[in-house]
């Protein structure tokens, strides 16, 4: 296949990837920035993503400039189509000024939105993802689209940046905490029902690893469970801390991503369900154990090694027993030596 700005062996080339959806969608294209960086040292490689998932690309030493706008339901309440339009095309005629060579999508179901948006740039070429290796992993899917520019071979590993001084602040809290310093996370957020393991099976499970000298700090999506747009845990959060009272276990809600970046890199181990959070905490990284609906493991687990996972038909089917045997056989990341500085 002909890519015509590497037909003059155009060594800097300007190029844009595009990632507008979920959080472990984006944090799974780490590695193609990796790999961008890495084929075409000197290129210019900026993304567009949205006003959510952006801060995956904060402090990125592959990414030079990221652009971003919200999704459909992430625009602030009462704004106008006029002004919500006035903001895309203020973004869009700064991605113009850039003069692409190249725009590559990401994502395998790239919207139409994105599509026109990719041509309105300009670019003398666009990528897409369009033959994903069947059954293979996101990332390794991900990576797939570069094929036409000749980068192939294994991913690197996914990684993202906590912001150092909101992890001090989390270390800080957590070694003032029954916790103790660098506990174990434990997520209780899932935002799909199949996703969701139930409340009694953490409180089983937290009950007994702490027989075992475990100590935990549970993490949640703050709010109320019938919020349409962010629904959040804080009853569930309510009730375990009631039925937890005087164990090592301490509570601390993750309003922002940036929040669970930063508390994720205080912790040494992570045991979470399907979602964002398991790619947030494999990409910093430190051992994760992930809950997850067979049909998923393949191609949504978190990637590499040390990281486990247990699985059924739903989450829900895990047994508490499989998940103890599990989280037994978890290694323990060593602490960031900045955090203490």
């Amino acid at each position: 296949m002909s890519v015509p700005f590497l037909d003059g062996k155009n060594t800097r080339p300007r190029l844009l990837v595009v990632r507008r959806d979920a959080v472990g969608d984006l944090i799974c294209t780490t590695p193609l920035f990796a790999a961008l960086r890495a084929h075409f040292p000197g290129a210019r490689i900026c993304a567009l993503v949205n006003t959510y998932n952006s801060v995956v690309l904060d402090d990125n030493p592959d990414v030079d400039r990221v652009f971003a706008f919200p999704n459909a339901n992430h625009w602030p309440a009462g704004m106008t189509i006029r002004e919500k339009y006035g903001e895309i095309r203020t973004v869009l005629t700064a991605l113009r000024r850039e003069k692409f060579d190249c725009v590559i999508h990401a994502s395998r179901s790239t919207s139409r939105e994105d599509k026109i948006f990719g041509r309105l740039v300009g670019a003398g070429r666009l990528l897409r993802r369009n033959h994903d290796p069947e059954g293979a992993h996101e990332i390794v899917r991900t990576l797939s689209v570069l094929e036409p520019l000749g980068i192939k071979g294994t991913p690197a590993a996914p990684r993202v940046y906590p912001d150092r001084t909101k992890s001090r602040r989390a270390h800080a809290f957590l070694s003032a905490s029954a916790a103790g310093p660098t506990p174990t996370a434990v997520h209780l957020s899932a935002r799909n029902t199949e996703n969701q393991w139930p409340l009694a099976r953490y409180g089983e499970f937290l009950r007994s690893a702490v027989k075992e000298g475990g100590r935990f700090v549970v993490l949640w999506s703050p709010g109320a469970s019938h919020n349409p747009g962010h629904p959040g845990d804080d009853e569930k959060a309510a009730v375990l801390r009631r039925e937890l009272a005087g164990l090592p276990v301490a509570f601390w809600p993750t309003p922002t991503v940036t929040d669970l970046v930063a508390t994720l890199a205080a912790c040494s181990r992570f045991i979470g369900c399907d979602g964002g959070h398991c790619h947030v905490a494999s990409a910093l990284p430190i051992p994760v154990l992930g809950l997850y609906c067979e049909k998923k493991i393949a191609e949504w687990r978190p990637w590499g090694e040390p990281h486990a996972v247990v699985g059924a038909k739903t989450v829900g089917d895990i047994r508490t027993d499989l998940v103890l045997a599990a989280y037994r056989q978890m290694p323990e990341a060593a602490p960031p030596p900045w955090l203490d500085t």
